[in-house]
């Protein structure tokens, strides 16, 4: 497993994960509203979930080179060992984990070891070049930004935002209350989406207001009319016309993505660091209703340490 992406100041090192300068359990993510990681060591965080035996592989390692990671991993195999989390400083851990792992039949990362397989393929002869890779036609429709992240780096995000665009805030205890604060939000975000600009609708909040939220819904409770409504807001005003679509957050995004069902989709070449943008081919089926062919662009779950210009990019 190799959840560091050090372009994006994610590292690890003898299996603690780090933000930038900071231990993951302090680095805001204690405060997550769903997921509180209050334990930067993945070894033993995996290890409470699994009753396999979960093993390192530290960075002294890595740095003797691909073959001797590769030795390492399979000892450990031999040892019983089912899962191991791997040390990542920077890119030159990324090639050599890549180099290790590329014959595997699984592997689990972030995008750091995605970028770094595909010259291992190559070396193998499994991918082809392509010629100019990710370029799409400019898409066309309303811009609209869904966040429900609570991260440091998104509230950051969400403000860098509000100086220059218009936003509206959702209240998880006014969402519980009926549909009126959801009808209210698509009023909105239609009104300002009529005027052009991009919109943003957005429950992210400090700790404070997340806290009380929870004391008063229960944290699953108000966890799920957040993304509801963020999957509600999406399905409808797409529909309507939206084309660009931003969506911030782990529970958020994945709430969108089951509310679509894509048959394919093909991904641009980002233009900032952890920001994909996928979009969509042809029609897209849905449980109880499908919509128009025509394309709409994403990009899901932008990384909490991109820049704060990000969205409006």
């Amino acid at each position: 497993m190799v959840p560091a992406f050090p372009a994006n100041a994610r590292s690890v090192y003898q299996g603690h994960l780090f933000v930038g300068d900071r231990l993951l359990n302090d680095s805001g993510m204690q405060h997550h509203p769903l997921n509180p990681m209050t334990d930067a060591d993945l070894v033993r965080v995996l290890g409470r979930q699994t009753p396999h035996p979960v093993g390192l592989a530290a960075r002294p390692v890595l740095a003797q080179g691909a073959m001797a990671t590769r030795a390492h991993l399979e000892a450990l195999a031999a040892e019983g060992v089912r899962h191991v989390i791997c040390d990542t400083l920077d890119e030159d851990d990324l090639a050599v984990l890549a180099e290790a792992v590329v014959d595997y039949p699984l592997v689990t990362g972030g995008s750091g070891l995605g970028q770094a397989l595909p010259e291992q393929n190559r070396r193998r002869g499994w991918l082809v070049k392509v010629a100019e890779p990710g370029r799409l036609a400019p898409a066309a429709g309303g811009a609209l930004v869904l966040s429900g992240s609570c991260s440091r780096a998104t509230l950051g995000q969400v403000a860098h935002f509000l100086e220059r665009h218009p936003g509206l805030a959702l209240d998880p205890l006014a969402l519980a209350e009926g549909e009126a604060h959801l009808e209210q939000a698509l009023a909105f975000a239609r009104e300002q989406l009529a005027t052009g600009g991009p919109v943003l609708v957005y429950a992210s909040a400090d700790p404070g207001r997340v806290q009380a939220a929870q004391a008063a819904l229960g944290v699953e409770r108000a966890g799920e009319q957040v993304e509801q409504a963020m999957g509600r807001l999406a399905r409808t005003l797409v529909d309507e016309g939206v084309g660009r679509l931003v969506v911030a957050g782990g529970e958020t995004s994945g709430r969108w993505s089951r509310r679509w069902a894509f048959a394919n989709c093909a991904s641009a070449a980002r233009s900032i660091r952890g920001c994909p943008g996928p979009r969509r081919r042809g029609p897209v089926e849905r449980r109880r209703c499908r919509c128009r062919s025509s394309p709409a662009t994403s990009a899901e779950r932008p990384s909490s340490r991109a820049p704060s210009r990000c969205w409006r990019n």
